[in-house]
């Protein structure tokens, strides 16, 4: 079969009809189409081609209606003025005794057999009709009230399977206005709804780098006297409807209809979702999905609330952002609604926001909110007894209000491959079992201060100053010795994977090992890259009643990357006086605190510090971060197994105050530069420091250090080579 070129308007009044002659049509940037619009019968494959306008001029007619499969493109980079418009719909006219609305606008394109759409110019449906009037005449129209206006057409239907590229713009048609009464009945008819952008009834994908937009609802109209009672507006469309599954991946925007004016008490229209998933499907958005505003109430009238971003009727799977989208945006009175059968999984890397404060809305147990790193929730979650999921896919991350803002989500669960701050109460995080939990991961506890603590069966019991028990169901090998509760410093407890003792990778020849599973004769790999033998581990521990306060011994905290890009790797606890190798020297960690990125912990449980002897002073590697290991100052005694020192050789004896690299005090002009370096690097990681702060830290630097040289002895006090995210 051939092809029909038209670029002339003699087709302008009666429309086309495709016929089996022609397989092939293209509308040439001259060409014009209207009456009732392109036709296509049963024949399958047709092909069209529009640089010009089809804008079907029949009441109700779609600009292309095609029985079969077939493909169109509108537009193209060279033709962006190229138009597809449904026909407005029918008044419903004057009545006396009988009330007709107003007719439904038509739809840009019907496909009722599938197929595909490539648009780069403009799709769009027909208004809806004005709602029927009644007249005045005697008491003829005694009772009848205006009548309501035509719903708007859809941008796009596709009956059948098929597939949407659009870079251009597609929307639905505006509601009709409502009909006005007469002065017997005195009530004005409601505004007509809106017509979807775009409908795929059976699957298919969508594509969207452009503009997809639901219709506004229609005005309402008045009643006849100032005591009359007006019409309801309208309710705006969905910028898409997904009847059976489908995909959609959006890169531009999808808005939903605004609803309609409602006046004279009658109400404003409900704006329309962004999006529907009436069963299943998928939406990838790493553009804007906004659900359309609430149409404005007239002369008393109450506002329409506006319209969800995304909704979710039967499950479904949404990915807001990635990582190279973190201004991906998805908004509504609520963000994201989830009900039905089936369960629906939400992944945020962007932001979600609820603007009516409710964010997501969950209903089942099976549903699942993943959280990536630096996303934004705005407004409250709220599940159905489903899971809270912290990836990491976007590095470390924080979220607060579990049991107060996120509420009802029984099963918290970390990704492995992230660290993150997880603030919530006892409501919140006792509701079920956490999982994945490990070092690097800070639980904050609020509203309760833990004084003990003790593990076994998958079950942490914190216990306070009044003896009082709170349990959390954290997963996964551990015992009473892998937790760390320092106190938040706002009365409630951080809960971390113990690195004092457990868990701290020390780089041997075999690579990382825990240094608990270090024994005397294990190779730890030193900055030369030579593996040396390990000759003496020191250990000693507290009580942490005992040593509160007591800056001269609680641990000082380096931040994961807080020295340089993964350096250390995880966070890294340290004695005070425990030197880090950093510009070829060895600066004591005291030295270094800037309570942002660095910081002492204000206050322990219990504190075990383990330190690592090799025949001389050197430097090893604790999750990744340079520093050194043990010298004896005249300090071995401190530890609780110094006796144990000479161990396989009695008569080893190593010389003392010796350091492998020079050795700085709060003075030294090095420090300054370092601490500079530092303190760009913290505000790099998002720890801004002032001025204030940075004086007050170097200024207590000072002050440990001239403490420190009080107290015996003075230097090589211990190391505590490890990572947790304990403040």
């Amino acid at each position: 079969m051939s092809s029909k070129y038209i670029n002339n308007s003699n087709y302008a009044a009666s429309g086309y009809t495709l016929s089996g002659v022609y397989s092939a049509v293209t509308i040439g940037p001259l060409g014009s189409i209207g009456g009732a619009g392109l036709v296509g019968g049963s024949t399958a494959g047709y092909a069209i081609v529009n640089l010009g306008r089809v804008a079907a001029a029949a009441a109700g007619a779609a600009g292309i209606e095609l029985q079969a499969d077939g493909t169109i493109v509108n537009g193209s980079t060279t033709h962006t003025t190229a138009l597809i418009d449904g026909a407005a719909g029918s008044a419903g006219g004057r009545a006396y005794y009988s009330l007709n609305a107003g007719g439904a606008g038509g739809a840009g394109i019907i496909l009722s057999q599938g197929g595909s759409i490539a648009n780069s110019a403009t799709i769009a449906g027909g208004t809806g009709g004005l709602g029927g009037i009644v007249p005045f005449s005697g008491y003829s129209g005694y009772g009848y009230y205006g009548a309501k206006g035509g719903g708007g057409g859809a941008g796009i239907v596709l009956s059948r399977a098929g597939s949407i590229d659009n870079s251009g713009r597609i929307t639905g048609g505006a509601g009709g206005e409502g009909g006005a009464s007469s002065p017997y009945g005195n009530r004005g008819g409601g505004g007509g709804g809106g017509g979807v952008g775009v409908i795929l009834s059976q699957g298919g994908s969508i594509a969207n780098s452009g503009t997809i937009a639901g219709g506004a609802g229609g005005q309402g109209s008045y009643g006849y006297y100032r005591d009359g009672l007006g019409g309801a507006g309208g309710a705006g469309a969905a910028g898409i409807l997904l009847s059976q599954g489908g995909s959609i991946a959006n890169s531009g925007l999808i808005t939903g209809g605004s609803g309609g004016i409602g006046v004279q008490r009658g109400p404003g229209g409900t704006g329309g979702a962004g999006i529907v998933l009436s069963r299943g499907g998928s939406v990838d958005n790493t553009g804007t999905i906004v659900g359309g505003s609430g149409g404005a109430g007239l002369d008393g009238s109450p506002r329409g609330t506006a319209g969800d971003g995304i909704v979710l009727s039967d499950g479904g799977i949404v990915i807001n952002g990635d990582a190279s989208h973190a201004d991906a945006l998805i908004q509504g009175d609520i963000g994201i609604t989830a009900s039905g059968t089936t369960g629906a999984t939400v992944t945020n890397y962007g932001t979600i926001d609820g603007s009516g404060g409710t964010v997501v809305q969950f209903a089942r147990s099976d549903d699942v909110l993943v959280v990536e790193a630096g996303s934004k929730l705005v407004g409250s979650a709220v599940g159905g007894g489903g899971t809270l999921a912290l990836a990491g896919d976007a590095g470390a991350g924080t979220l607060s209000g579990l049991g107060t803002v996120i509420t009802n989500f029984t099963t918290i669960q970390f990704d492995s491959d992230a660290q993150w701050l997880l603030g919530g109460d006892a409501a919140g995080l006792t509701a079920g079992p956490i999982t994945g939990f490990t070092i690097g991961d800070t639980i904050d506890l609020t509203g309760f201060v833990a004084v003990s603590e003790s593990f076994s069966n998958n079950a942490l019991v914190l216990t306070d100053s009044l003896s009082s028990h709170l349990t959390l169901a954290i997963q996964g090998s551990f015992s009473t010795g892998s937790f760390l509760i320092p106190g938040d410093g706002a009365g409630g407890t951080d809960i971390t994977a113990a690195c004092f003792c457990r868990g701290t990778m020390i780089l041997t020849e075999s690579g990382d090992v825990p240094v608990e599973n270090l024994a005397i004769g294990d190779a730890a790999v030193t900055l030369s890259g030579e593996a040396r033998r390990i000759k003496w581990i020191g250990r000693r521990s507290y009580d942490g009643r005992f040593i509160a306060g007591n800056r001269a011994v609680l641990p000082i905290r380096i931040m994961a990357g807080a020295i340089g890009e993964g350096v250390p790797a995880r966070d890294l606890f340290v004695s005070p006086e425990h030197a880090l190798f950093i510009d070829r020297t060895l600066v004591p960690a005291r030295l270094l605190v800037n309570d942002t990125s660095i910081a002492q912990t204000a206050e322990v449980a219990r504190l075990d510090y383990f330190h690592i002897e090799l025949a001389t002073h050197d430097v090893i590697f604790a999750e990744g971060m340079p520093a050194e290991s043990f010298v004896d100052c005249d300090n071995r005694g401190m530890f609780h197994n110094a006796g144990e020192f000479g161990g396989p050789d009695p008569g080893d004896r190593r010389p003392t105050w010796d350091f492998c690299a020079p050795r700085l005090e709060w003075d030294a002009e090095e420090l300054a530069a370092i601490r500079a370096a530092l303190s760009q690097r913290a505000e790099a990681l998002g720890h801004a420091l002032d001025g204030a702060a940075s004086t007050r830290a170097l200024a207590a630097a000072a002050d440990r250090a001239i403490g420190a040289r009080r107290a015996a002895p003075p230097r090589g006090v211990s190391v505590s080579p490890r990572r947790s995210s304990a403040s």
